[in-house]
C-alpha cells in the first residue's frame, strides 16, 4: 500500500541526484544508531537540530525513487537504498539551515531561468508557458511552490559546494604523475601453462563421479557457496527451478468515474480565485519591418486611418509584414514594447520601436485590466480537474482496499467479484521463459512480470504497481519448484569432462605455485620455461594477454616473478617485468585535472557535511526506518 500512496504525489529526483551520489558513501551521522528518546515524535525519520523529518514526507520521496527502479522497500532497505536517500534529504536541511546561517538567498529571477530550461520541452507554438509549467509540474506530480522550493534548495547547495570547488587547485607535478602512471609501459616476459597440459595419474570412477557431481549440485543450489563460476559451469546439469504464478490485472478505467456537482465547482471556483486571475492585456496589431524610414512611414499611414494591412501593402508591396490582432499580457512582450504599449490607450499608434526582431508599428486596440475569469470561461476546466481528483482519490481506494485483502489471505479470485479484476495464471515458468502467443501481456510486460515473480521469496503476492496508464497489477506466487541435477547417468560424459578439467586446474595451480617458488629461489631459472617477450605493455592492453592479467602484472615490480590467473583463459600465466618506462614531457590535459580536482572537491564537501552535523546535530530514528522498510517486527518505537 506504500507503493500506491505515491500515485497522487511527486518528487523530482533529478534536482536531488547530486547530493544522493554522496549521500551513497555512507556518511556516519551522529547517534545513526541511536533510539528516539522521550520528547521526539514516533512519526519522526530524522530530526536535524530541532527540524523534524516526517515519515510521510521521506516516505513520499522513496515511494517515487523506489517505483521507478521497480525493487521493493524491503530490497532498497538491505542494500543501503533507503539510507542514502535519508542521507539526501538530511543534507538538504544541513544547507538549507548553513544558508540561512550565512545569509545566502537564490534570486527569483535564477530560478525562474531554471524553470524555463525545464518547461522547453512541452512548449510550442499553440502552447504558453503557463500551460507549459502545468504540464511539467503534472508530470512530477508537484505543485509549483514545491518545484520552487525544490529548485531553491538545489542551487543554494550548488552555491555552498561551489565555495569549495573555486579555487580548488592541484599541483602540475601531481597531474603530471598521473599522466604519466597512465602512459607507463612495461617489457615482460611472461609463460601461459594450459590446464590441459596437466597429465593426471587416474582416471575417475563412476562412485567418484557421481560423489562429485552431489558436491557440485549441493553448492550449486547454496545461494552462500554458488558464484559465478558455479552457475558458468553447472547450469547445463541442472534442471532450473520453475514457479507457478498467477497475475491479477486492475484495469482503472471500468472503476465509476465520480458525478462532480454544479456547487462542488462553484465551490472550488470561490476557494481558489487566486489560480484564475488573469494578468492584465492589451489587444493589438502590429507590423515588423527591416528598416526605420519602412517603419516610420507605416506609422503616419495609420494615422491617417488606413488599415494595418493596406499600411504594410503600401509601403512594402506585400503584406507579410503585417500581423493580425492578438492579445499579449505584459510579460509575453520585450520591455521596448511592453512600456508604452501599457501606458498608451486604446486607437494609439505607437512606433517605429527597435528590437532584435526589426522595427514595429503597433496599433493598440485594447487593454484590459488584470481581473478574475468569469466563471463560466473556467467551468469546464474545473469540473475535469474535480473529476480527475476524484477518479484518483477513488482507484487509491480501490487499490487500498485490494492490498488490505491480499494481506489479510484472500485471494485474487476472491476480490476479482467485487473488482474489476483479471486473473491470469501461468504454470511452470523459469526466469528465462518466453510469452507464449495465448496470453494477454505484451513481451515487455511479460517480462516484468517474471522479474517481479522470481524477487518474491516464498508464496506470496506483491503489492499493485503501475503496468501502464490504467493498468495496476500484482503478482503472486503459487508453487517454487526448486533447481534439481539432472539423473546422473543422463550427464555423465559431461560431468567426467568437468571433473577433468577442475582436477587439471587444481594441479596446474599446485605445479605452479612450486615453479614460482623455484624461480624466486633460484633453482629454475625461467628461460627453462621458454617465456615469450612482450613489449610495451600498458593499461590500454595487448592482443597477447587477457585484460585481467594485464592489470596484475602493469601493477607488479620490475624482477618480481608472478602468478597470474584469468577468468578468460583455462590455465594460468608466469612472468616479470624486465623493464618499465614512463613517457617524457607529457602533455597537460584539462580533462584529467578537472576530474581529478572534481573528486578532492567532493571529498571536501562530504568533510563539510560532516563538520556541520557538529554545529547542527543529527539524530536519526532506526527503529522506525527498520520497522517501515525493513519489515522488522520486533523493533522498539
Amino acid at each position: 500500500m506504500m507503493l500506491l500512496r505515491s500515485m497522487r504525489k511527486g518528487f523530482l529526483s533529478a534536482i536531488f541526484l547530486g547530493l544522493l551520489v554522496l549521500g551513497a558513501v555512507g556518511l556516519i551521522f551522529s547517534d545513526w544508531h541511536g533510539m528516539f528518546q522521550n520528547g521526539y515524535s514516533k512519526t519522526d525519520v530524522a530530526i536535524v537540530d530541532g527540524t523534524p523529518l516526517k515519515i510521510s514526507e521521506f516516505n513520499s520521496r522513496v515511494t517515487h525513487t523506489l517505483r521507478q527502479q521497480q525493487i521493493s522497500p524491503d530490497e532498497a532497505y538491505q542494500a543501503g537504498l533507503i539510507n542514502s536517500l535519508l542521507t539526501g534529504e538530511i543534507f538538504n536541511i544541513l544547507v538549507k539551515k548553513e544558508a540561512e546561517r550565512l545569509g545566502i538567498r537564490v534570486e527569483d529571477r535564477l530560478i525562474a531561468k531554471q524553470i524555463k530550461t525545464f518547461i522547453a520541452p512541452y512548449k510550442s507554438d499553440k502552447t504558453t508557458d503557463q500551460e507549459a509549467l502545468k504540464k511539467f509540474l503534472e508530470i512530477q506530480g508537484l505543485s509549483e511552490k514545491q518545484l520552487v522550493a525544490a529548485l531553491r534548495d538545489d542551487l543554494t547547495s550548488k552555491i555552498l559546494k561551489s565555495s569549495f570547488s573555486t579555487g580548488f587547485y592541484l599541483p602540475d607535478a601531481f597531474i603530471s604523475d598521473i599522466h604519466a602512471y597512465r602512459g607507463m609501459t612495461k617489457d615482460v616476459e611472461v609463460v601461459f601453462i594450459p590446464d590441459a597440459s596437466i597429465k593426471l595419474k587416474a582416471n575417475p570412477t563412476d562412485a567418484d563421479l557421481e560423489t562429485y557431481y552431489i558436491q557440485k549440485s549441493t553448492a550449486f543450489m547454496n545461494p552462500e557457496t554458488r558464484d559465478i563460476t558455479y552457475i558458468q559451469k553447472f547450469t547445463a546439469f541442472m534442471n532450473p527451478e520453475t514457479r507457478d504464478i498467477t497475475v491479477a490485472i486492475l484495469d482503472t478505467s471500468k472503476i465509476s468515474k465520480p458525478e462532480v456537482s454544479d456547487s462542488e465547482i462553484q465551490a472550488s471556483f470561490d476557494e481558489n480565485k487566486d489560480k484564475f486571475e488573469v494578468a492584465a492585456s492589451a489587444e493589438l496589431e502590429q507590423s515588423v519591418v527591416d528598416n526605420q524610414e519602412k517603419a516610420a512611414l507605416i506609422a503616419e499611414l495609420l494615422k491617417s486611418g488606413k488599415s494595418m494591412l493596406d499600411a504594410v501593402k503600401k509601403v512594402t508591396g506585400k503584406t507579410d509584414a503585417a500581423q493580425e490582432k492578438n492579445i499579449f499580457s505584459k510579460d509575453a512582450l520585450p520591455s521596448q514594447i511592453s512600456t508604452p504599449v501599457f501606458l498608451g490607450k486604446s486607437g494609439d499608434v505607437i512606433g517605429p520601436i527597435k528590437t532584435p526582431l526589426g522595427y514595429h508599428v503597433i496599433r493598440l486596440i485594447a487593454l484590459k485590466d488584470a481581473h478574475t475569469a468569469p466563471f463560466e470561461s473556467v467551468k469546464d476546466k474545473i469540473r475535469k480537474d474535480l473529476q480527475d481528483e476524484k477518479l484518483g482519490n477513488a482507484v487509491y481506494d480501490v487499490t487500498s482496499a485490494i492490498e488490505d485483502r491480499l494481506a489479510n489471505g484472500e485471494s485474487y479470485e476472491s476480490i476479482a467479484k467485487d473488482y474489476p479484476l483479471t486473473v491470469t495464471s501461468f504454470k511452470s515458468l523459469e526466469q528465462t521463459s518466453k510469452p507464449a502467443k495465448t496470453h494477454p501481456f505484451s513481451d515487455k510486460e511479460f517480462e516484468t512480470i517474471l522479474i517481479k515473480a522470481y524477487s518474491l521469496k516464498d508464496t506470496t503476492s506483491t503489492e499493485m504497481a503501475d503496468f501502464s496508464s490504467n493498468k495496476l497489477y500484482s503478482v503472486r506466487v503459487d508453487k517454487i519448484s526448486a533447481a534439481m541435477p539432472k539423473p546422473f547417468k543422463t550427464v555423465k560424459s559431461d560431468i567426467l569432462k568437468q571433473w577433468v578439467s577442475d582436477h587439471q586446474s587444481q594441479e596446474n595451480l599446485i605445479s605452479a605455485q612450486k615453479r614460482v617458488e623455484d624461480l624466486i629461489s633460484g633453482k629454475i631459472q625461467f628461460k627453462s620455461l621458454s617465456p615469450i617477450t612482450i613489449r610495451g605493455l600498458s593499461h590500454a592492453g595487448a592482443t597477447s594477454l587477457p585484460k585481467d592479467v594485464i592489470e596484475r602484472f602493469m601493477l607488479a615490480e620490475k624482477g618480481e616473478f608472478i602468478l597470474a590467473f584469468s577468468k578468460d583463459k583455462e590455465g594460468l600465466y608466469i612472468g616479470r617485468v624486465t623493464s618499465v618506462m614512463l613517457p617524457q614531457n607529457v602533455k597537460s590535459d584539462p580533462s584529467l585535472r578537472q576530474s581529478i580536482e572534481s573528486v578532492f572537491s567532493d571529498s571536501n564537501y562530504m568533510g563539510y557535511m560532516d563538520f556541520l552535523q557538529t554545529r547542527y546535530p543529527v539524530k536519526i530514528n532506526e527503529a522506525l526506518l527498520a520497522r517501515t522498510y525493513g519489515k522488522a517486527e520486533n523493533d522498539a518505537p
